[in-house]
């Protein structure tokens, strides 16, 4: 109706919220591919719902794609949580919000150890077990006014309505009648929770605790609802990744930007991200023999027509054999030459075996001629001596220049330009075991794709003023002037998993004025400014290259790091020599201590490291990653802390007893998890 709702409510009508969650197409969407894949239907209703595998996923915190559980905070929290049932889950969803996170470590607490778990009355256990005594949804503050004081179904509702209108005021009225009893505002009796055995001092806490809730109160239907769907894309997550990765993907095919992040998870859950390609892509993404090729209406500047006239036309006549084939075949009416060098750039002609550079360079002359002799043979003016001529350029390929193909770098521009993400590599692949080493913080914490209408009340990742390290490729700059008349910037970066903003301000401006060029790439210190109505960014503090093969963290840095790992990197940095022989000889010494100490006849050297973490994660791969760049002789170990377990890695692991490496360890894993150790 075009009233609104409170009105609308007012005459006795209800009131229901539909939401249309792109989730719900991307289950549709998974079942669809697992049937023309495995011939299995998916019949949500009755997939089960214990599995252990999908737990012990959300658990390890390997909640990327999954609905609601994905983002840097939630996922945080799943793991101190460690959910065994759904009903764990619902609970989660409904206390990571800015009011019931306060319940969280007393949630967390009381589900791992029972003992903690305490019940202000015995009738309130029966309503509370479920949540390990913790208040957590509406019905059960509903629950608790009719048990504890003999409210009715009714009124309970009427109690549920002023926490969910957020009327604290409201629900204060309720407060005697809850105590003392008597009747309501219709004249229905009310025990009171004293005339049912509850103490004054109780009733008035329970009741306090109560209207604390009501600003906060989360419907557990609500919750409930949104974590089947969670639990459904966990579950498709597990047993089928490559088509529910792909149904993810194609749920962002109208803005691929967003999508970047996927293209990376897929590719560490080892699922491969094949390029567009004009004989074996289709219009959306599909699976192709375990990996996912990438869609041709992600092609920017290719209309879906066109899209749909080059598929049919391969489906009838087979594969476009060559570049000549394609544009002998695809007339202009059908696929123009914006879109083919649209197709060229976005690397989906690779595969026919000519360079983008000379592709490019030949659409335009080759077309012409093709337009020529099409425009001749339809008005019927070819003369005897023309013909040949047409049926060498109907045949013929293109004479294609000798030209070199592009770089590496404007290779990628291009896949990014007209895909909106890098599809063959990534221009910061290079630098990401510096950025591993160095940077404490990515875009991905500023933000995740979410389907909740209410995301904005929840609370973020991170928080504001946190001191952090971030790295990434300098690709959008705006300057303003202030009102002193002095020069600031807003620094559009990108790292491995999306954008993020930078505000430099004149002093940090002036500082680094010289390296902020776009294309570089950037390791960036400084504050996070989170505010509840505009996007999270980085203040600038200190600003420095970032060198693929960087080894030590840049002076000015030390200060976002651990306090301990900030002091040892600066004893580190005040014993390094300033001069090039001298750091030469140092390296020789270190090189020489871990020989001398692994091969004489005195115990060998072992390096022990405790990781917090499990072996799944993407911080052990990047641990693994940081020791074989510091290869060297000295066998390390790994205590996993969470599994308990010893790990003796193998001999590739091995590292040189180096004092930037050993900074670099004590600074991500806390100087208290590093040892050196002699092997009996």
């Amino acid at each position: 109706v075009q009233f609104a709702k409170n009105n609308v409510e007012l005459i006795g009508l209800l009131k229901f919220d539909f939401l249309g969650l792109r989730t719900l197409t991307v289950l549709r969407d998974t079942a669809a591919m697992v049937l023309e894949n495995h011939n299995r239907i998916i019949d949500y209703d009755r997939i089960p719902m214990d599995d252990l595998a999908v737990f012990t996923m959300i658990s390890e915190g390997r909640t990327e794609a999954v609905f609601q559980l994905e983002s840097p905070g939630m996922t945080s929290f799943m793991k101190e949580l460690r959910p065994e049932s759904l009903e764990d889950i619902i609970a989660g969803l409904s206390l990571y919000r800015p009011g019931p996170m306060d319940q969280i470590p007393r949630y967390v607490a009381a589900k791992h150890d029972p003992e903690k778990i305490r019940y202000d009355h015995p009738l309130l256990e029966p309503i509370l077990n479920v949540t390990y005594g913790c208040l957590v949804y509406q019905e059960q503050v509903m629950q608790v006014v009719r048990d504890l004081a003999g409210f009715s179904m009714g009124q309970s509702d009427n109690v549920r309505r002023a926490m969910s209108k957020k009327k604290p005021a409201e629900l204060a009225k309720y407060k005697n009648l809850f105590i003392h009893g008597g009747v309501d505002e219709k004249n229905n009796p009310v025990d009171g929770a004293l005339a049912r055995g509850v103490s004054l001092q109780v009733a008035e806490k329970i009741f306090e605790d109560v209207m604390a809730f009501a600003g906060y109160a989360f419907p557990k239907g609500h919750a409930a609802a949104y974590a089947v769907v969670a639990y459904q894309t966990a579950w498709l997550k597990i047993h089928y990744p490559v088509e529910f990765m792909a149904a993810m993907l194609n749920s962002y095919l109208g803005s691929l930007s967003q999508a970047a992040s996927y293209v990376r998870v897929c590719r560490n859950m080892s699922i491969g991200i094949l390029p567009p390609d004009i004989n074996s892509s289709e219009a959306r993404f599909k699976t192709e023999n375990g990996s996912i090729r990438f869609a041709l209406a992600a092609v920017k500047n290719v209309g879906e027509s066109a899209i749909r006239s080059l598929i049919s036309e391969r489906q009838e006549n087979g594969p476009f054999k060559s570049f000549g084939d394609l544009l002998r075949r695809m007339d202009e009416s059908m696929l123009n030459r914006k879109m083919v060098e649209s197709l060229i750039r976005a690397s989906a002609l690779d595969s026919l075996g000519v360079r983008r550079s000379q592709m490019i360079a030949v659409i335009e002359p080759f077309s012409s001629r093709l337009a020529s002799s099409r425009r001749l043979n339809m008005a019927g003016q070819v003369s005897l001596f023309e013909m040949g001529a047409i049926d060498q350029v109907t045949e013929a390929e293109p004479e294609y220049p000798e030209l070199p193909e592009f770089s590496h770098r404007e290779l990628l521009g291009m896949e990014k330009e007209m895909l909106g993400l890098y599809i063959s590599g990534h221009p910061l692949d290079e630098y990401e075991t510096a950025i591993s080493l160095f940077a404490t913080l990515n875009s991905s914490a500023f933000s995740a794709p979410s389907d909740n209408p209410e995301e904005e009340l929840r609370p973020a990742a991170v928080t504001d003023g946190d001191r952090v390290i971030m790295a990434g490729m300098l690709v959008g700059r705006k300057n303003k002037t202030t009102k002193n008349n002095e020069q600031m910037s807003f620094l559009t970066i990108e790292d491995l998993y999306g954008l993020f903003e930078v505000i430099a301000f004149p002093r940090v401006l002036s500082d680094a004025q010289a390296m902020l060029r776009e294309g570089q790439v950037l390791l960036i210190g400084g504050r996070l400014s989170i505010r509840e109505d505009d996007a999270p960014k980085l203040i600038a503090e200190t600003i420095a290259l970032l060198e693929a093969d960087m080894r030590r963290l840049p002076t000015g840095f030390e200060m976002r790091m651990p306090t301990s790992g900030a002091q040892r990197l600066q004893k580190h940095a005040a014993a390094q020599p300033t001069d090039a022989a001298a750091e030469q000889k140092q390296a020789g010494d270190a090189k020489h201590r871990t020989e001398q100490a692994v091969s004489s006849g005195k115990p060998k050297i072992r390096l022990c490291i405790r990781y917090s973490g499990l072996e799944q994660d993407e911080g052990y791969k990047r641990l693994l990653a940081m020791l074989q760049y510091f290869h060297g002789v000295v066998p390390v170990r790994i205590y996993l802390e969470q599994e308990e377990r010893l790990v003796d890695l193998d001999q590739v692991f091995a590292v040189d007893l180096d004092d930037d490496l050993l900074g670099i360890v004590a600074v991500r894993y806390g100087s208290g998890n590093l040892a050196l150790l002699a092997d009996p």
